[in-house]
């Protein structure tokens, strides 16, 4: 009955802490959000009453994405889940998916990746990486911290000669630096290898 109870609390958690990620997605790259006007209140951003929101400003003709209902159950199940799977880790990879999720959308509506996202991602990155080393596989503190920045730098640096060199190839625009710094903030957290890891399933 405890781990029911749990599983909720962190249901309705993560749930809250989505709604906070959809207006981080709103209001990074673009100043538009459809809840953000002068009749908008705090209520419209707990989760679940945000169902309400959508059935009745889209009873009065206003359009709002299904993502925002998908960022709130999302974002609580994954916070379930990697509790349940990787406890030790959770809070740490809760915030990678938090940030990459925060990236996709955002590069997905607007193709910009924000600064906010990614640097802020790197830095959380790192610091997390000070509070728990075994996310580097190690018990060292300074030591995680040195794999964190190792991670960081060769994937941002790795990546950047990379589309430098394709640029200079093909005479255009290969990526944007958006998309460099986001791979820093994946080897902030995972390191060289999640860096290497997420190029290759981000290329298929």
């Amino acid at each position: 009955m405890s781990n029911i109870l749990g599983a909720i609390d962190l249901l309705l958690l993560g749930s809250l802490i989505g709604s906070v990620l959809n207006c981080c997605i709103d209001r990074w790259p673009r100043h538009n959000s459809p809840f953000h006007t002068e009749q908008a209140t705090t209520r419209q951003w707990i989760p679940f009453i945000l169902i309400w929101a959508l059935i009745k400003w889209n009873a009065e003709g206003s359009s709002i994405p299904k993502r925002y209902f998908v960022t709130e159950i999302l974002t609580g199940i994954v916070a379930v889940l990697t509790y349940q799977w990787i406890p030790s880790l959770a809070i740490p990879y809760f915030v990678l998916f938090c940030i990459l999720w925060v990236a996709t959308c955002t590069d997905l509506e607007t193709w910009i990746i924000s600064d906010a996202c990614t640097l802020t991602g790197i830095a959380l990155g790192v610091m997390l990486s000070a509070c728990y080393p075994s996310l580097h596989w190690t018990s060292d503190r300074m030591a995680s911290v040195i794999f964190s920045l190792q991670g960081m730098c060769w994937g941002t640096g790795g990546l950047f000669l990379m589309a430098s060199f394709i640029e200079w190839f093909m005479r255009k625009d290969a990526m944007g630096l958006g998309d460099v710094k986001l791979i820093g903030c994946i080897g902030a957290f995972l390191g060289w290898e999640g860096c290497v890891w997420s190029l290759f399933v981000g290329s298929l």
